[in-house]
């Protein structure tokens, strides 16, 4: 089984480079991310983030969240917004790194503020009456008390935004979306699942067979071969793709079979 810490980077890497389609199996996630876009909030509340609302993409490693949210994040539907961040949080989180990795994200250059409460203020003048889309990606989670607050100095600032502004967080932690829920005062978290099977194995041949004019039946028994390896996947789309990859590397069924049994070893 492919080993589910893999890391971040690589999922970049994989879902840009490769076949556009790698979707597959998530199209009703993205259609349920992109209605809660399309979505002002109507709740009425009078706390200061009264005009954001938030969701949490909740998965393990492997499933898919950034993926999805690349896809979401390039769509014509978030030209509505005035303003759009993209923050890779991962470990080690540090509040005046995000925010000048936020503030980098508007003005297309890094900041050159010192202190915290500067770059607080500069990203409070940044978003003022606003419309924004935040993505706050793959946040950890080390001490609950101490990282509230930490996010706490993070999210302020934003508060000053427009109506309808929007922050998407994705996590690992089912207790970072209760966190970030306790924070902001709302609660909308989105799990993702393992794909199906077939799913999974259509997502891999996509990757396998990059390039390949008009598979022959030479492929069959590599096709075969596809049929083994994707059922020690665990539904990973991120496995699928990198594995598939390695397929791809050489068509050669000697190499697919040393690719199966190494997951075979793997299992065990």
């Amino acid at each position: 089984m492919m080993d589910m810490s893999l890391d971040q980077n690589m999922e970049k890497i994989i879902s840009a480079s490769l076949p556009t389609n790698d979707l597959i199996g998530q199209g009703k996630e993205k259609e349920l991310v992109m209605e809660w876009l399309r979505n002002p909030s109507h709740d009425n509340q009078t706390t200061m983030y009264a005009n954001i609302s938030l969701l949490s993409i909740v998965s393990h490693g492997g499933m898919g969240k950034t993926t999805l949210l690349q896809h979401v994040y390039k769509d014509e539907i978030t030209k509505e917004f005035d303003l759009k961040m993209w923050v890779c949080v991962s470990n080690n989180f540090d509040v005046k790194k995000v925010i000048v990795d936020m503030l980098e994200c508007l003005k297309k250059e890094r900041p050159h503020l010192d202190t915290l409460v500067a770059l607080q203020g500069g990203l409070q003048e940044e978003v003022m009456s606003k419309k924004f889309l935040l993505v706050l990606d793959d946040i950890w989670e080390e001490d609950e008390e101490k990282d509230k607050s930490k996010w706490e100095d993070v999210l302020a600032p934003l508060a000053s935004g427009g109506f309808g502004s929007k922050i998407i967080v994705t996590t690992r932690m089912d207790s970072v979306a209760l966190m970030f829920a306790k924070v902001i005062k709302k609660e909308e978290i989105v799990k993702l699942e393992g794909l199906e099977e077939d799913e999974c194995l259509q997502l891999l041949n996509t990757y396998a067979f990059a390039g390949v004019e008009n598979p022959s039946d030479d492929h069959k028994k590599l096709r075969a071969i596809a049929g083994e390896i994707v059922k020690m996947l665990s539904g990973s789309p991120l496995a699928a793709k990198v594995i598939g990859g390695v397929l791809n590397s050489n068509l050669d069924e000697r190499h697919w079979m040393t690719v199966l049994k190494s997951n075979l070893e793997l299992q065990h």
